[in-house]
């Protein structure tokens, strides 16, 4: 099995190089490919959701996205030459608090996106960036705390017994979390 990982923008990349080997035929990439993306800006127009969220149905990619509560990079960017960008995969939301955290996924009813419409989808989010700002420090007025790979790793281990028996290909056939655009594989 092929295990994909990255922060920020290398997290960017990472969804893309997954995207790209879950396509491959099944004889040169093993399937699923699992991606765990860490603290990743918005990636790819609304094609390319479906074209994942197709491969995520098909059983060839599991996607986990990590982010922290007030992460600003994960709002970005909203939009370029008019094409909303979009997030794909299981979100893990990590809190700064112990055991606080949830994990949604994109289905049609229960998931708020980059990109609920055109307008919401610009300024979605940018509540935090603003409330971020009336933080004492200077690094976190620009939301560079909530960022750092020291404070995911805070979160991660703020969560870490409940996070450890859950399994990625587990969460993915819970009908409750994914509805019937993932069926079980």
């Amino acid at each position: 099995q092929l295990y994909v990982t990255g922060y920020s923008c290398g997290a960017a990349l990472a969804t893309l190089f997954a995207f790209e080997a879950a396509a491959q035929p099944d004889s040169i990439v093993p399937k699923p490919v699992s991606l765990f993306s860490i603290g990743s800006p918005c990636v790819g127009d609304d094609g390319f959701s479906k074209s994942f969220q197709s491969l995520e149905t098909l059983g060839k990619l599991r996607a986990l996205r990590v982010v922290n509560k007030k992460d600003i990079m994960p709002l970005m960017p909203k939009m370029s030459s008019f094409a909303l960008f979009k997030h794909t995969g299981m979100t893990l939301n990590l809190y700064n608090e112990e055991d606080q955290y949830a994990v949604s996924y994109p289905t049609v009813k229960s998931y708020k996106s980059c990109d609920t419409d055109m307008f919401g989808g610009l300024v979605d989010g940018w509540d935090q960036v603003l409330l971020s700002s009336l933080a004492s420090t200077p690094e976190s007025q620009i939301g560079l705390v909530e960022h750092s790979l020291r404070e995911y790793n805070l979160r991660l281990l703020l969560s870490r017994l409940p996070l450890e028996t859950a399994s990625l290909n587990d969460l993915y056939t819970q009908p409750e979390l994914v509805g019937r655009l993932v069926p079980e594989i």
